[in-house]
């Protein structure tokens, strides 16, 4: 009730704990009506002064106004006060419901990491999307945790144990080249998660297909060895990991680091068709329109299979020199359609 308040009643804790002044003001102030300030004076060396407010029960505090104006009733505070309560409350009750942003996950080919993709998740990111970019196991800045031990099915964990912490539903999964091969898993795994499938210029494997047998014609059991990989592959570190040619030696991060061999040689296991139902679209990169490239053979199978297809002219790594114009595409791509359509 404001009307019961007091400046005395209301400053009395500050005053309590010696707000600087308190006590030249009050010593100088006659007792209100309804208080009787005592002064307890020091109690040790150094000690602050304090004072406590002893409340008569019998008075009630009084607002005191000037003569002739009427008291403030608690009609008139009411009839003043719910006009404001009503401008406070009116924009959240009109408000609607956010729509929830559209969530991409884009899990990075091999040798990379979350690192390439950070200019197309702010050119997503400023077109309303929320966008997460796990950096694989053994990769990047995990390249410390590289390992002979590393393989798909701990890529495929990586990024399921993403969705799964980060609860997220409804997800746009993006695999660049090798990540195909893990969204694959994850869908096989957690299809209720997703929306929708998109394979950028990335391998769309059938059952018993490891990295280095997709689109060939002899028997993936023959392929996916590690003999197979001592000869189709250059030589490989200690710690298991595929060094990437193309880097010098010594090159300061963030760049390609060494990609764990076994996740090249490991078959995937699959119920059915790649998706395993989730809508899938494949994105392939030509270096001139038609032309060959190395995913060719991936993507005539992702048309077999009824995907869309849509060409981008560009080399395998085009978000590293246009990451607009892929956060473009992604947005256009079929059904994968944002709040934003430039």
């Amino acid at each position: 009730d404001w009307a019961s308040l007091s400046a005395g009643s209301v400053m009395a804790p500050f005053w309590h704990h010696g707000v600087a002044g308190a006590s030249r003001s009050m010593t100088r102030a006659p007792d209100h009506p309804a208080q009787r300030l005592r002064y307890h004076g020091r109690q040790g060396c150094g000690a602050a002064r304090r004072f406590a407010v002893e409340q008569a029960p019998s008075v009630r505090p009084r607002i005191r106004r000037r003569q002739g104006e009427p008291a403030m009733t608690r009609e008139r505070m009411r009839l003043f006060f719910a006009p404001l309560l009503l401008l406070m409350v009116a924009p959240f009750a009109a408000a609607e419901p956010e729509t929830p942003a559209p969530t991409v996950v884009i899990v990075h080919g091999a040798w990379g990491g979350g690192w390439d993709w950070k200019e197309t998740a702010r050119a997503l990111e400023s077109r309303g999307f929320e966008v997460y970019r796990p950096t694989l196991t053994g990769l990047g800045e995990r390249r410390h945790l590289l390992s002979p031990d590393i393989d798909l099915t701990t890529h495929i964990a990586d990024v399921v144990n993403v969705l799964r912490f980060e609860q997220l539903e409804d997800v746009i999964l993006v695999g660049h080249s090798y990540g195909g091969m893990v969204i694959t898993g994850v869908a096989e795994e957690v299809p209720e998660r997703l929306e929708q499938l998109v394979y950028f210029d990335a391998f769309v494997p059938f059952d018993g297909e490891c990295v280095l047998a997709v689109g060939r014609e002899a028997d993936p059991s023959e392929l996916c060895t590690e003999k197979a990989a001592a000869r189709m592959l250059t030589e490989t570190t200690e710690a298991g990991g595929i060094p990437p040619g193309w880097v010098a030696p010594g090159t300061r991060p963030p760049t390609d680091v060494p990609h764990p061999v076994s996740t090249f040689i490991e078959p995937i296991q699959l119920t059915g068709e790649p998706g395993n139902g989730v809508p899938a679209g494949y994105i392939i990169t030509r270096e001139t329109a038609g032309g060959p490239d190395d995913f060719n053979v991936t993507a005539k199978r992702a048309e077999d299979l009824g995907f869309p297809v849509v060409e981008y002219i560009g080399n395998h790594v085009p978000y590293r020199a246009d990451p607009e114009g892929i956060a473009r595409l992604f947005v256009g791509f079929g059904p994968v359609a944002g709040p934003a359509s430039n």
